[in-house]
């Protein structure tokens, strides 16, 4: 049997004692990224349902610990039905967690989904609760309100942090008996609902009333902390990246992938699979060329850290850290953008 040509970290070897993170290159026709992981999977990571590598049930892809542990924390809030919240950075999956946590209780009802920063607060209660017919107008129609469409359901509030503060204090009385009242009726209602909320923020930015009704919180990992999902995480992207065609991933362009240091997640790591997909030639420089973030100021891009720390910091601070604000504000080009200013100059709420 012949040798083949081989890389440790990209660098020639006859010997080398390989770690977790390192990656081993054999030719041109395998590339290794080294782990632990446990010798056996309990049947509550519902590891035996899909094949080594592919997505599971509920679209989650990942053999590593830490996502397998996750499938495990998924069951077992399914088990109950108390409130959830979710965190994790941008990028990370919190709503795909949401909806595997709602398919494997409820999912024979349809789920409610809602982004909590679009609450308008003049009208949270409305929204929330609903409207008895002819109120507040003549003509108005009856509305159930998101709490009554998830009952005997799952209300999922994505970007819950984005509540802001005061207007959290509406949801303690329903979280507590599930009782309510639509507006215009003096009848109270029950609804028997389970809220997943999810959010990228600190747990400061929720009252601490409100964070002591959510019995079960789960914390999604980086990406950077799972680093041997990537190869996975590649190939599932480039099978669903429309208009993908039948070429593999070249093993360059993967171990490029595995040593990068991403900020978005999987969400990044989506866009340079998209990328490569639509570049023309196996030279990718385009692909890598816009990892900086950028932002748009006087009507042309530039890079985001030209705002200083204390531009972004006041600009926090004026609009009560909604980051929905905040970005327009500062002109970025979205709320990602700021959340990689925030995270480079290590803010935090007041």
């Amino acid at each position: 049997m012949g040798r083949c040509r081989a890389l440790h970290n990209g660098q020639l070897f006859e010997e080398a004692y390989l770690e977790p993170g390192d990656l081993l290159q054999l030719g041109e026709q395998m590339l290794f990224l080294c782990s632990w992981r446990p010798a056996w999977l309990d049947g509550a990571s519902n590891a035996a349902s899909f094949a080594f590598g592919d997505a599971d049930p509920h679209g989650m892809v990942g053999e590593s610990t830490s996502i397998h542990a996750l499938r495990r924390q998924v069951h077992e809030a399914a088990l109950g039905n108390q409130h959830v919240l979710i965190t994790g950075p941008t990028g990370t999956g919190k709503e795909l967690v949401a909806r595997a946590i709602h398919q494997r209780s409820r999912g024979n009802r349809p789920l409610v989904a809602r982004n909590a920063a679009t609450l308008p607060e003049g009208v949270i209660d409305a929204e929330l609760f609903g409207n008895a017919k002819n109120y507040p107008n003549a003509g108005m129609l009856e509305r159930p309100g998101l709490i009554g469409q998830a009952d005997e359901s799952t209300l999922f509030l994505d970007e819950f942090g984005e509540l802001p503060i005061s207007l959290q204090v509406h949801l303690l009385r329903v979280l507590d008996e599930g009782e309510y009242q639509r507006l215009g009726e003096s009848k109270s209602r029950t609804s028997s609902f389970r809220l997943v909320a999810a959010t990228n923020r600190p747990l400061s930015a929720i009252r601490r009333d409100v964070l002591a009704r959510f019995k079960v919180q789960i914390a999604l990992p980086e990406l950077n902390a799972r680093r041997e999902d990537i190869p996975l995480l590649a190939r599932h992207s480039l099978t669903r990246t429309r208009g993908a065609n039948p070429r593999q991933l070249p093993m360059g362009f993967i171990a490029r992938l595995a040593g990068h240091d991403f900020e978005a997640n999987v969400r990044e790591l989506d866009s340079l699979v998209a990328r490569f997909v639509a570049s023309q030639s196996y030279d990718w420089p385009e692909v890598w060329a816009s990892e900086a973030p950028s932002a748009s100021v006087a009507g042309g891009d530039v890079p985001a850290v030209i705002l200083e720390r204390s531009q972004v910091e006041a600009c926090l601070n004026e609009h009560g850290w909604v980051q929905e604000k905040v970005w327009r504000a500062l002109n970025l080009t979205s709320r990602h953008a700021l959340a990689r200013l925030i995270k480079r100059y290590d803010l935090t709420p007041p």
